[in-house]
């Protein structure tokens, strides 16, 4: 292994460049899965719309000692609804028979594969949202399905997803989609149903535009044959109380039968960011992912529920999953004591925020799937902005470098042996009390203008007891 190392401007800064040469035809093996039952299986429903499935490791004395808390973050090919796939790489940062790792809870979601859309019938497995997938039962008479998309997918959505997919194959499958509505149960009179019309429905996938439409019962039914993935436009503001229904038909199924609302011109495609991960560049999208931003909302809870050591939040992602680490490091800096991302990529103009992290990045000399140079730019913009950040290259490797990540003593020394010293808790700014009627009191501050970026929460007590929290965006 060649070290170099590099005296940069900012003495806060520390840049490790490394390069590793490859060990072995195993070095890109994947990482042994533990027994299932190691893992906690659980749902996470945010209180502002939207459903992440995760595991979740909790080792022997967690009940007796705050323990670190791990968030690791899969690749691509790890999304999905089985709640399983996610715990086969984040194995590789618990204790096994070979393997000695310092306790730790790990907390593991998985990406759903298309967060948009719910499957009624077909083949796929563990792609789609699946709870409705119940067709089975009447194949080839109607079936009528009442969806709850705002626990799943909530936000402002433009069109209605339509899928009859089945890989471009010209086989006869057939969908039939008819008297969709959608309609918030809070709001009556909200509904809207929609009158299908030919001239207004549109491919909702780059390959999407095959297969044959015809539109029946004056506009209440739309029957596809063959693959075939539409859109119609069905504009809501989808709430937590919003619900989608449809009656369903078919007679051949092919891969996936899905209905669903999207917010742009084509489904998501199940990554922890909405970017195109070899891409040159990107720019951080305004908002975060529906699935990233329940991931950021778990931790404070799991923090709080398992009382885990708060100098101790670590976080490590492989490819779309390191894509989606360094996307929340920049929404939520200084959050975790050091982060690993493996092969991945980030909006340079984000490093400032990012450099609040200490950082070890490690790619494939050879990544086909995720640039090598992203990683390496985004390494050279935290350095420059006065960051703790290391690189080790893998010449001759490609995107499968997890293994030997895991496995380089150096790296994961480094990765345990931060902690993250939590600011002392700051008074308010220009407190103020004021006497209201029926004996109430009315309190006024401002929070600390140079407590830096997140959120600062504030409890109000009397006689030792919570009366009231909120909290400050700064």
């Amino acid at each position: 292994m060649i070290s170099l190392r590099h005296n940069l401007a900012r003495a806060a800064a520390v840049f490790s460049a490394l390069l590793a040469t490859q060990t072995g035809p195993g070095a890109s093996a994947a990482p042994i899965s533990p027994a299932p039952d190691l893992w906690q299986a659980r749902v996470y429903e945010s209180p502002g719309g939207g459903r992440l499935s995760y595991r979740l490791y909790i080792p022997p004395g967690a009940a007796t000692t705050k323990l670190p808390l791990v968030l690791f973050l899969h690749d691509h090919d790890d999304h999905g609804t089985d709640n399983k796939r996610q715990t086969k790489a984040a194995a590789a940062l618990i204790p096994s028979e070979t393997v000695s790792r310092p306790p730790a809870i790990v907390l593991a979601p998985q990406c759903p594969g298309h967060p948009q859309l719910f499957q009624l019938y077909g083949q796929a497995q563990n792609e789609y949202w699946n709870e409705f997938h119940t067709y089975n039962a009447k194949v080839g008479g109607w079936q009528h399905f009442k969806i709850p998309v705002g626990r799943y997918n909530p936000g402002p959505q433009k069109y209605v997803a339509l899928w009859n997919f089945d890989w471009g194959a010209k086989n006869g499958i057939e969908s039939e989609f008819r008297n969709v509505k959608v309609y918030d149960a809070a709001r009556p009179g909200s509904g809207r149903s929609i009158t299908f019309n030919l001239d207004k429905i549109t491919p909702c996938d780059k390959d999407g535009a095959g297969g044959e439409l015809t539109v029946e019962e004056g506009g209440a039914s739309l029957k596809m044959l063959n693959d075939a993935r539409r859109k119609a436009p069905l504009p809501f503001n989808v709430t937590s109380t919003t619900w989608l229904e449809c009656d369903f038909r078919s007679v051949k199924q092919g891969n996936a039968h899905c209905i669903g609302l999207i917010d742009g011109e084509t489904t998501s495609q199940g990554d922890w960011v909405d970017v195109t991960r070899d891409a040159v560049s990107h720019t951080q999208p305004k908002e975060p992912t529906m699935a990233l931003r329940c991931a950021m909302e778990l931790i404070p809870r799991l923090q709080s529920e398992l009382n885990t050591d708060p100098e101790r939040v670590y976080a490590a992602g492989i490819g779309t999953g390191a894509i989606g680490l360094l996307d929340l490091l920049a929404r939520r800096p200084g959050v975790f004591a050091a982060a690993l991302p493996v092969a991945g990529a980030a909006d340079t103009g984000t490093a400032k925020e990012i450099a609040k992290t200490p950082l070890w990045v490690t790619h494939g000399g050879s990544d086909w799937y995720v640039r090598t140079e992203r990683s390496r730019e985004i390494v050279s913009a935290v350095a420059d902005a006065g960051g703790e950040v290391r690189y080790t290259e893998y010449p001759d490797t490609g995107h499968e470098t997890w293994k030997r990540v895991t496995e380089d003593p150096a790296i994961m020394e480094w990765f345990w042996s931060h902690r993250r010293t939590a600011a002392p808790p700051s008074s308010p700014v220009g407190l103020k009390a004021a006497l209201l009627p029926a004996s109430r009191v009315q309190l006024s501050w401002s929070p600390v203008p140079s407590a830096g970026s997140g959120t600062i929460q504030y409890q109000v007590r009397r006689d030792g007891s919570e009366v009231a929290r909120t909290a400050a965006t700064t």
